[in-house]
């Protein structure tokens, strides 16, 4: 199979590649003669060969380095990358539980005070409420009014967490509650599943719903 690649440059008119055979006329300042006679010459057709292949040896290396290099850049850029994957921290479920306990054991606490700024404070901004038989309650400030006039009655609350699971994102809490008044009679008990939302570093109810375990009582 043969290849012509025809160029023009200063005193180069014509290249002619073979595969069998491969021959350079070049048109230096000298008569016809002198030039059919130096490129009939085995030797200087054979050096113009060897210097085609030295110049097609050396463009498949640098070839070849670039390719190399770019290789070797992208599986640079993987490793470091995956390095970066592995620096970070796996969420510790069992070390975000122990902070729900303790904002649960808190959470009683501030009932018992009868705090409804301080409760409505453990909701996000836009929270919702969802008790038993009404519409959700949405938003912090509307949490604290529905809220107020509950602990202020002087009701207990005890709270008991079945199970937390999620991410560092969002938790999910499952547990049971009991209410207790003052007398120390059981006002209602019933379980509960609360969405912890992390914000700005600290978990807080995104999500509280709620309903009894005890009987609809009879219409009389």
């Amino acid at each position: 199979m043969d290849a012509i690649i025809c160029a023009s440059v200063p005193r180069l008119t014509r290249i002619s590649l073979d595969l069998k055979d491969i021959s350079f006329m070049l048109l230096p300042n000298m008569d016809s003669g002198i030039s059919k006679s130096l490129f009939n010459y085995p030797v200087i057709e054979n050096l113009l060969a060897k210097n085609y292949s030295q110049l097609n040896f050396k463009i498949m290396r640098k070839i070849f380095l670039s390719a190399l290099s770019l290789i070797l850049i992208f599986n640079l850029f993987v490793a470091c990358n995956n390095a970066d994957n592995d620096t970070q921290p796996a969420f510790d479920l069992a070390a975000a539980r122990k902070q729900i306990d303790s904002a649960n054991i808190d959470f009683m606490k501030l009932v018992s005070k009868g705090d409804s700024v301080a409760l409505a404070n453990y909701y996000t901004t836009d929270a919702k409420l969802m008790e038993p038989n009404q519409p959700a309650i949405v938003g912090r400030k509307n949490i604290q009014t529905a809220i107020a006039g509950l602990v202020n009655a002087g009701i207990q609350l005890d709270l008991t967490t079945l199970d937390v699971w999620g991410d560092e994102s969002m938790l999910a809490e499952e547990g049971v509650v009991t209410l207790t008044a003052k007398d120390g009679k059981q006002l209602d008990k019933g379980k509960y599943i609360v969405l912890w939302k992390n914000e700005d570093g600290k978990w807080k109810l995104f999500r509280d719903f709620f309903n009894s375990d005890l009987p609809v009582p009879s219409a009389k």
